[in-house]
């Protein structure tokens, strides 16, 4: 049977090397990474009846997907499907010995290398093909899973191909890719959208035409893998807004479990007198412990006829808190945290308007927090940026339900924000807002634990590590 493939995967399956070849794929979103992966599985299973095919995935829970279901869709596609057996893990021709099985290389801890030192296979193997190798947790486990699984290579020819799709929060995989493409042993292939083209459907094409004249970071890093020109300088480099900011219409059509229940909502405020702004970000902590920002507050000093004294300032602020207790905390049932830039005299004249206000209501469940913990400011904007990394915050599109409270200056900050080479904020541009939103998103990052997620109190109760026992002990928990 005839396999179609684009040119620029040719040197990949090329089967006539009497030896050990390897491929690394540095391969961007719509390059047909996947499709050409599921090909050259049929081509290792059928030539090589003798040998099994191996595939790596970070996870066994993800084993039915990725590389298995391509190769699935292709042989439907071809009108085979009716000939194989298909498990969870695995894969095989009615009639023949040999099969194709998924092998989890990594666990969920993070210092644990040595995934696949124990794994026996039933028979060597001809291909070990691993998708999404910048999922793993750092080199190391690469390396290892590489020495378990070469050792098996006995046939006249087999190979290797990493396959891995380009990010900015895998770092290590991007110098990974530098190495090799300077190492002879290696075949290393850079596609693009641009190398099959002809077979991507138009729909596609013009959103990654918008996406090109529009947010052009977003296209170098996303389509072209070009991490260079999407700017590793670039504090929140982590944040891609089409997957980062989300319109509240895509939340409220989702089906609601109970992990997505708010926990507690985190304020932060930044009053920044010397920049002539005032900002604020309210995190809503689901009880799984993700975060979604929703309605955000930004007066710009400047644009008014006169600079609001500070009573008038907190008085602004107050009425944000009345506007997201009204709409996310009417019963003044969820716990609400006020973090407050230490540097400014607002948490003070706020503490003295919680004591004095008659309008009790609107301080039930609530608590003011002096945001003390500034020191190695770089540190926490990076860990806010691994946030947007992991998938675990979110800011949300809000301009249709809320006008007067939007996200549109966070998510500007957001993009604008860069590290000078001393790997400074560059104080030239505004970062109000993100610096509202490192207050929010540190409170629940810094001791997660101690606000009592149910999920995560789980796994802490079980946790025996060193860690975790100090913090029991220091807390009486013991």
């Amino acid at each position: 049977m005839k396999v179609e493939i684009a040119d620029v995967y040719e040197p990949a399956f090329d089967m006539s090397t009497p030896k050990c070849c390897k491929n690394l794929w540095y391969a961007p979103r719509a390059c047909g990474k996947s499709s050409a992966l599921g090909r050259i599985l049929w081509l290792y299973y059928i030539n090589f009846p003798d040998y099994d095919v191996a595939i790596g995935v970070d996870s066994l829970t993800n084993a039915g997907d990725g590389v298995l279901s391509e190769f699935q869709s292709f042989l439907e596609s071809e009108n085979l499907a009716d000939d194989w057996i298909f498990s969870a893990k695995s894969c095989y021709m009615k009639g023949a010995r040999n099969q194709i099985r998924s092998y989890a290389v990594q666990t969920n801890k993070l210092d644990n290398v040595n995934a696949t030192k124990s794994k026996k296979l039933i028979r060597p193997v001809s291909l070990f093909v691993m998708d999404e190798v910048q999922k793993l947790h750092n080199k190391g486990i690469l390396d290892n899973c590489l020495s378990t699984f070469l050792r098996q290579m006995k046939a006249g020819h087999s190979k290797v191909i990493l396959a891995g799709n380009p990010d900015r929060a895998a770092m290590w995989f991007d110098d990974y890719y530098k190495v090799k493409s300077e190492d002879d042993e290696w075949t290393v292939i850079k596609p693009t959208y641009l190398d099959i083209i002809a077979w991507l459907p138009d729909a596609l094409i013009h959103e990654i035409e918008m996406m090109r004249k529009t947010d052009p970071v977003s296209y170098a890093q996303i389509y072209l893998g070009d991490l260079d020109v999407a700017g590793w300088e670039q504090t929140f480099h982590s944040f891609i807004e089409r997957e980062h900011y989300i319109p509240r219409e895509e939340l409220l059509a989702a089906p609601q479990k109970t992990g997505d229940m708010l926990h507690s909502i985190v304020i932060g405020i930044d009053d920044a007198e010397s920049k002539d702004a005032v900002a604020g970000e309210s995190v809503m902590v689901q009880r799984n412990g993700m975060m979604k920002v929703n309605e955000g507050l930004y007066i710009s000093c400047k644009e008014l006829p006169v600079k609001p004294a500070l009573t008038e300032r907190c008085a602004i602020v107050a009425e944000y808190l009345d506007y997201i207790q009204a709409h996310f905390n009417p019963e003044r049932a969820i716990p609400i945290i006020m973090v407050f830039d230490c540097a400014s005299g607002m948490y003070r004249q706020m503490a003295v308007m919680k004591r004095t206000d008659r309008n009790f209501m609107r301080w039930r469940n609530v608590l003011l927090k002096p945001y003390t913990t500034k020191g190695e400011k770089e540190e926490q904007l990076d860990e806010v940026n691994t946030a947007f990394a992991n998938g675990i915050l979110q800011v949300v599109n809000v301009d249709r339900y809320s006008p007067k409270y939007s996200n549109a200056m966070l998510v500007k900050q957001i993009k604008a924000l860069r590290y000078l080479d001393n790997k400074k904020i560059d104080p030239t541009i505004p970062n109000d807002c993100t610096d509202a939103l490192q207050y929010a998103v540190m409170t629940v990052l810094a001791n997660p634990y101690r606000l009592s997620f149910p999920e995560r109190r789980a796994i802490y109760d079980a946790d025996n590590g060193a860690e975790a026992f100090l913090e029991k002990l220091k807390y009486g928990e013991l």
